[in-house]
């Protein structure tokens, strides 16, 4: 609410476990969530480890439902958040019509997932400074 006030965007993501449910998650992910603010960052899935898949579909075919449960219920498109390697090794699928967060450090610009134009969010570091924070944090570039 403070944020809100303050007219801060929130944003949240779910770290996406590809041996899970993917129902399961998303309702994980909505219950956590509750509802979406007018000038909130959209809901976004974090998917860039492997563990097998769950059940007898892909892990895209997962992945969608994941994305089609939350939109249905945020009523907002998922935006989706992965590096380039691990997108194309691994599910190398066009989701092109979800907003792009891609995570690659230690280059000028970063490689574009298979089915993307251009990202919407880039993760470049992960070893930043912010005063009042303790520790490293992850440094990002938006792209309007």
């Amino acid at each position: 609410q403070g944020m809100q006030a303050a007219g801060i965007s929130r944003g949240a993501y779910h770290f996406y476990e590809t041996n899970d449910d993917p129902v399961t998650q998303a309702n994980n992910f909505i219950n956590a969530v509750g509802s979406l603010a007018a000038n909130d960052l959209p809901p976004v899935v974090d998917i860039e480890i492997f563990k097998g898949n769950f059940g007898s579909n892909s892990v895209a075919a997962n992945l969608q439902i994941w994305l089609d449960t939350v939109e249905k219920a945020l009523g907002q498109t998922p935006m989706i958040y992965t590096g380039p390697s691990f997108w194309n090794q691994t599910i190398n699928t066009d989701f092109s019509k979800y907003p792009l967060w891609v995570a690659e450090y230690g280059v000028t610009a970063p490689k574009i997932p298979f089915g993307w134009t251009t990202w919407n969010f880039w993760q470049y570091s992960q070893s930043g400074n912010v005063d009042g924070v303790t520790g490293s944090v992850d440094l990002n570039l938006r792209n309007k």
